[in-house]
């Protein structure tokens, strides 16, 4: 379901390459409406930031008000979507506990409709290292 652009994931340390899983499961999950698992991709915290344009800019502070949205979003199409993820120009940089993802992600649904084109998104995840693995503390698109 995801492929990766440059670099490729065989050029990512073992600290990028779990960073990475990180980011692909929370997709993974969201797009199989597993709350679960999505739920445990991210930092519950307070602190917890994020920023989203959906046709408005969407910013939520602290992980609750975040987690009711996307839970929102995932009961107005609850259905597993068939979409299709690609990552390019992925870049992902590690100082200490902290990590941050850049890249473009490409959502590609099965369809022969010429009106509904693959979209594009820029996005920016930072991670924290927890005592349970990396967690994602900021998210941005």
């Amino acid at each position: 379901m995801t492929r990766h652009g440059s670099p490729s994931h065989a050029t990512l340390n073992s600290e990028q390459t779990a960073v990475l899983a990180v980011i692909e499961a929370d997709t993974d999950a969201y797009l199989r409406r597993d709350r679960d698992a999505w739920e445990a991709c991210w930092l519950r915290d307070d602190r917890f930031a994020s920023m989203m344009d959906c046709g408005g800019l969407i910013v939520s502070r602290g992980y609750d008000a975040f987690r009711d949205t996307i839970f929102a979003a995932m009961d107005h199409e609850d259905a597993p979507s068939p979409s299709r993820v690609a990552r390019e120009n992925l870049s992902i940089q590690i100082v200490g506990d902290i990590a941050w993802a850049v890249y473009d992600q490409v959502i590609a649904r099965d369809t022969a409709d010429a009106m509904d084109p693959p979209s594009l998104s820029q996005n920016l995840r930072i991670l924290r290292r927890t005592p349970d693995g990396w967690r994602i503390a900021v998210h941005g698109v």
